[in-house]
């Protein structure tokens, strides 16, 4: 760090001996609103998988799964303002929806197949 100039230069936003959190480990304002953006879009995406491998037919999953992963991508980006500064946002916030979609219902999915195993064997 010393080669870089940046040793003991206050370069990295935080005082010596605090923390990244701060004196009493909380957030400030700004980084709560930073998790919470990242936050929406991943639990729209858990839901819609959730509900998808519960309730849509698995013709009809995927095609469900990316529509409603694009509108609630699109509502989480634009929630956070994040459509103001770069329509580049739109393709990050889709992504963690259709993605965290995907990867619950494969698990749910998995889940299902599992307990339906199960109940083969036990009766």
């Amino acid at each position: 760090l010393a080669a870089r100039g940046i040793a003991g230069t206050g370069q990295t936003g935080y005082h010596v001996g605090s923390s990244p959190r701060g004196v009493r480990g909380r957030r400030s304002r700004t980084e709560q609103e930073t998790v919470m953006q990242e936050i929406f879009p991943l639990a729209a995406g858990v839901a819609i998988g959730a509900l998808a491998a519960r309730f849509v037919s698995a013709r009809l999953r995927l095609p469900v799964m990316f529509a409603l992963g694009l509108l609630f991508g699109l509502a989480a980006s634009w929630a956070s303002g994040e459509l103001a500064v770069s329509w580049g946002f739109l393709s990050v916030d889709t992504a963690l929806v259709i993605g965290a979609a995907l990867v619950t219902a494969a698990l749910a999915g998995a889940g299902q197949r599992r307990a339906a195993g199960r109940r083969v064997r036990v009766e």
